[in-house]
């Protein structure tokens, strides 16, 4: 077929636009593979940077993408040795497991979960906390196709959290002693030395008017009175010595046999007045490991306490059970009038009014107690009690035989001779 001139001119000009366009076309796709490769590396280089662990799971919860601090968390590992491998290769089944499962939520709802509060653990046993979010990823479909997820150490936030809350609970255990302190002195301390100084008035005023027999019952009275309220004002300082950290903790091996025969002797007067029978049971040279000041008031008012609510002709028993390689029991048991359950409940606890009349009309504030649970626990243990109301009541403590080891609180742990 012949052309002319003018159809083969139209053919050259179809054949140039179609090479332009081809060019064009190889240009187009050079320049957006370079955007895409511009991207991505944008996209890697911002997500590297960022402190939180950064990732991307499939359907099966293997990892597609993981930024530098994730491939750091599971173990240090490349980016090419994670790819197509998922939790279960990289972290104790335990944790792996749990993940899984909120992974499995996450891809079966299509649901997102933030800021989810999680405790983990890597192969080396470090503990940390995280704050995690989960969200699904979407095909062009809206088909779920796997997830992304975000992690952020949160270790030092809970732990200061932690530190404050610590902090508060102190300053309340402070309040509520400060209050304990203040309740002891404007009604248990004021409320004696109202009826001792009215009574003294009395006597200054009206003796004259009284027989011998009178005064006499009246004097008895007063000297009572005065021993009581001896007795509180020490254990007020005394307790307020330990919690100002005045009193120091220095144990040392002492004879705990002589300890309890001396201050049994010492509250004999208070024991006869009330014809109460005293039974020491318990062999001699018994040794422990203690500070003998805190002991010696530990039994005091233990004694002092099982004097004061057992009725006239009763029976207390201190006795010990030696038969622990470190440690001795000590036993202090009255045939009183026992503690009700509620009061039971209450006893050693800080910001608990425990206040009971003794069977002779003796005043108590429950303040010795408290001394008592402070030294016991000085020596790493505590004071235990049983009761039955009109049945008696029975106080033990355990001290140790063999020398500790001793930091500012008090023993930590025991180191044998």
């Amino acid at each position: 077929m012949k052309m002319h001139g003018s159809d083969i001119k139209q053919n050259e000009n179809l054949e140039s636009t179609l090479i332009s366009t081809t060019m064009l076309n190889e240009m187009t796709n050079a320049q957006t593979s370079e955007r895409i490769i511009i991207e991505n590396n944008f996209f890697r280089t911002l997500i590297d940077q960022l402190p939180d662990r950064i990732f991307c799971k499939d359907k099966e919860c293997r990892f597609l993408i993981n930024n530098k601090a994730h491939l750091k968390a599971l173990g240090n590992k490349t980016q090419q040795e994670v790819i197509g491998k998922t939790d279960f290769d990289f972290r104790p089944k335990e944790v792996a497991a749990k993940f899984y499962n909120d992974d499995m939520i996450v891809i079966q709802t299509g649901k997102s979960f933030e800021d989810i509060e999680e405790l983990t653990v890597d192969n080396n046993g470090n503990e940390s906390w995280r704050l995690v979010t989960k969200a699904p990823l979407f095909d062009l479909e809206n088909n779920v196709i796997g997830l992304t997820g975000i992690s952020r150490d949160i270790t030092q936030r809970k732990q200061n959290l932690e530190a404050i809350q610590k902090q508060n609970e102190e300053l309340k255990l402070l309040n509520a002693e400060k209050d304990q302190l203040f309740s002891i002195i404007a009604h248990d301390l004021r409320s004696p030395f109202q009826g001792f100084i009215g009574l003294s008035e009395v006597l200054s005023k009206e003796y004259h008017s009284f027989s011998i027999k009178q005064l006499q019952a009246m004097s008895d009275e007063l000297f009572h009175s005065a021993i009581n309220l001896y007795k509180l004002l020490e254990n007020l300082l005394e307790w307020s010595n330990v919690k100002r950290g005045g009193v120091k903790f220095n144990p040392q091996l002492i004879n705990l046999s002589n300890i309890l025969k001396a201050n049994i002797e010492l509250l004999s007067p208070r024991l006869n007045l009330k014809d109460i029978k005293i039974e020491a049971d318990f062999s001699d040279n018994i040794e422990i490991f203690a500070d003998q000041k805190m002991i010696e008031s530990v039994i005091r008012n233990l004694i002092s306490n099982a004097i004061k609510f057992t009725d006239k002709g009763g029976k207390i028993t201190v006795y010990l059970n030696d038969e622990f390689t470190d440690y001795v029991e000590v036993f202090v048991k009255d045939t009183g009038v026992g503690i009700p359950p509620d009061v039971l409940t209450k006893l050693f606890k800080i910001g608990e009014k425990v206040t009971r009349v003794g069977t002779d009309g003796e005043p108590s504030t429950g303040l010795g107690l408290f001394l008592c649970d402070e030294f016991i626990n000085k020596h790493n243990g505590s004071i235990q009690v049983e009761s039955e109301v009109d049945r008696g009541t029975t106080f033990s403590f355990r001290l140790p035989k063999v020398v500790m080891k001793i930091n500012e609180q008090g023993i930590e742990d025991s180191i044998k001779n």
